[in-house]
């Protein structure tokens, strides 16, 4: 009995975990590289950075305008939920690979985008993060 409630506890702490797991990786500073928005992509000059502190995402150039992250890292891609301070909440989805971090998040209502694509007439934006070593 005790063994069979000891793995009901572990199931029942899974996802939490690897939520938390995942957003351990996202520690930190990130520099924003590319945007794409409306069919166009850009490359960012400058420091325009996020900053990723626990569940909560900071741009540098709004300190004010901090989200919050709720991921689910089972789906693939990685599901992620921003919530802004006006509690509006953008579905999204993202990407870690090594040192670089993919978004893409859908403004607004609509669905969650699948790709990391912005294509033209869409509210989507895809945002490519590259880690800022210390």
């Amino acid at each position: 009995m005790l063994f069979w409630l000891m793995g009901v506890l572990w199931l029942a702490q899974g996802p939490a975990n690897a939520e938390q797991a995942e957003l351990e990786k996202l520690q930190g500073r990130w520099r924003v590289v590319k945007v794409a928005y409306d069919g166009i992509t850009e490359t960012v000059e400058g420091d325009r950075m996020l900053t990723i502190t626990g569940n909560r995402f900071m741009p540098s150039d709004d300190v004010e305008d901090v989200a919050t992250v709720k991921l689910d890292p089972a789906k693939k891609p990685g599901w992620l939920d921003l919530t802004d301070r006006n509690q509006q909440t953008a579905k999204g989805i993202y990407h870690l690979k090594g040192n670089e971090l993919k978004i893409a998040v859908q403004e607004g209502d609509g669905d969650r985008p699948e790709k990391f694509e912005a294509p033209a007439k869409t509210k989507i934006i895809v945002l490519v993060l590259e880690r800022v070593k210390n």
